[in-house]
């Protein structure tokens, strides 16, 4: 036997390349919450948008795409951490090819909007509009 701890039991998603969930809420919880599924589900480069707080003659989006190998991870929060750290969190599905997961700070200029695009039978995340100031 090559698994030395296999009568534990497998732990969940053990194939990174499998489709956590359909439907797009509960994938996005898993998603946030390993960065396994994050690297395999996201389209690289990842299209990432970013205020210029100091572009005149007032702050611009910036949108610029970034490989893999640039990008840290995780690349986005864990959903319930977000709320426990008390920011909004808001995942919708914008249309049956498109939804994102929103975080905003309460009472901050946050706002960070990750963008994901159905793919085949899954989700792939495609960007991230960070209109934070």
């Amino acid at each position: 036997d090559e698994s030395p701890g296999a009568a534990a039991g497998p732990p969940p998603f053990v194939d990174a390349s499998a489709c956590p969930s359909h439907e797009f809420k509960v994938f996005a919880e898993a998603f946030s919450s390993r960065i396994s599924l994050q690297a395999h589900f996201t389209r690289w480069p990842l299209e990432t948008t970013t205020i210029d707080a100091s572009a005149k003659p007032e702050p611009k989006p910036v949108t610029k795409r970034v490989a893999e190998r640039d990008m840290s991870f995780p690349i986005m929060m864990e959903i319930g951490r977000a709320r426990r750290e008390g920011k909004v969190v808001r995942i919708g599905e914008d249309n049956d090819t498109s939804a994102h997961v929103e975080y905003a700070g309460s009472n901050s200029g946050e706002r960070v909007r990750y963008l994901f695009k159905r793919a085949g039978s899954c989700w792939q995340m495609v960007g991230i509009d960070n209109r934070s100031l």
